[in-house]
């Protein structure tokens, strides 16, 4: 999928969470409703500032456990 579409899908998602709990949760809650509106775009930026970069990057992002027991992510060289 290309970056573009991705990254509008993604818009989209997070513009129907804050309107469905806007209109679900919050109707008449002013401060309430901007409180959780702002939380809800930086999760949403810290969510596509960690994962949606690596989307459409040259090579995949594999996962690998590392010597000391964590997962690494790191690229694989894609092959020609």
């Amino acid at each position: 999928m290309a970056r573009s579409t991705v990254v509008a899908l993604y818009v989209v998602v997070m513009v129907t969470a804050i309107v469905v709990t806007d209109v679900l949760l919050f109707r008449n809650r002013t401060w309430a409703q901007l409180m959780w509106n702002i939380g809800t775009v930086l999760m949403f930026g810290a969510i596509y500032l960690r994962f949606l970069p690596e989307v459409s990057s040259e090579a995949p992002v594999v996962l690998r456990w590392g010597a000391n027991g964590r997962t690494v992510f790191c690229r694989q060289p894609r092959s020609t």
